[in-house]
């Protein structure tokens, strides 16, 4: 009776020593030597930043504005989503011998792709193809009078950048660099933004 009762307590001991030992390793603590996967990443991810956008053939060449974008990771390289970017700036020109300020803005709302080309640890480097609507304004006062008028059309966003995470769930979106090809009443417009920004991560990996 007596060597069961030792016995016994032996294996109790190593048990409890066991789950102690498991349960004061960090939190995704996995032994040496198993093959686990890479944690997941979150499934949603919202970003917000600053834009500078290239417009040639806008009055106003040079706007300034931001994007909001959210997207949700499917796996570990690729995402879907949209964004929204607006964009607004100014200039003189002369009309009627006339100094004349112009006011343009360019709003685009497009949805499509991301894809992570390149990541190790808490860098990655990212392309990306969206597509979707645009809307263009422009006005100026001329002889007194506010003239303005308006254009929606189709826009896509081609491009990429890259993004360095700095904590569980926030990342620096270093630079991102785009295409973005605007067409308003028949015609063609080229833009190039470049941006900056901060993204936030949440909800569990798939």
């Amino acid at each position: 009776m007596f060597p069961r009762i030792v016995i016994a307590l032996i294996v109790v001991s190593v048990f409890c020593f066991a789950d102690a030992r498991a349960q004061s390793q960090p939190q995704g603590y996995q032994p040496a030597g198993l093959n686990v996967p890479p944690p997941q990443p979150d499934i949603f991810e919202i970003s917000i930043g600053f834009d500078y956008l290239r417009a040639d053939e806008a009055l106003a060449k040079n706007m300034y504005g931001g994007d909001v974008s959210l997207f949700a990771n499917i796996n570990s390289w690729l995402s879907l989503g949209g964004e929204f970017i607006g964009n607004y700036g100014e200039e003189n020109h002369l009309v009627f011998r006339r100094n004349t300020t112009f006011d343009e803005d360019r709003l685009f709302y497009v949805a499509g792709t991301r894809i992570n080309v390149w990541q190790r640890d808490n860098f990655k480097i990212y392309g990306e193809a969206l597509c979707g609507g645009a809307h263009g304004r422009i006005s100026a006062l001329i002889f007194g009078v506010d003239r303005h008028v308006s254009a929606d059309g189709f826009a896509a966003v081609f491009g990429g950048g890259a993004e360095w995470k700095f904590g569980p769930h926030l990342a620096w979106r270093i630079i991102e660099t785009d295409y973005i090809p605007a067409h308003f009443n028949g015609q063609w417009e080229n833009d190039w933004r470049v941006s900056t920004g901060l993204s936030f991560s949440f909800g569990t990996g798939w």
